[in-house]
């Protein structure tokens, strides 16, 4: 199932975050236990991120998923 608009948004946050923490695809990847390539897709928007994926990715940048998700709807406003 291609991405929604929320979920591109949630895509973009997270991947300004990965940019500014100065990680690689692949750190991501590793961290949640899929191949750099799936990563891609999912920066790429071809794919979102489950749920399980966003609070995974939160805790990496020592942030909470619930702000990720929060970012994504003031972007809404």
């Amino acid at each position: 199932m291609k991405p929604t608009e929320y979920d591109l948004k949630i895509i973009k946050i997270v991947k300004a975050l990965r940019e500014s923490n100065r990680l690689g695809q692949k750190n991501i990847a590793d961290e949640l236990k899929i191949d750099q390539s799936t990563y891609s897709r999912i920066e790429k928007g071809e794919s979102a991120f489950t749920y399980g994926q966003l609070k995974i990715v939160a805790k990496l940048f020592k942030t909470h998923h619930l702000r990720i998700i929060v970012l994504a709807e003031e972007d809404e406003m």
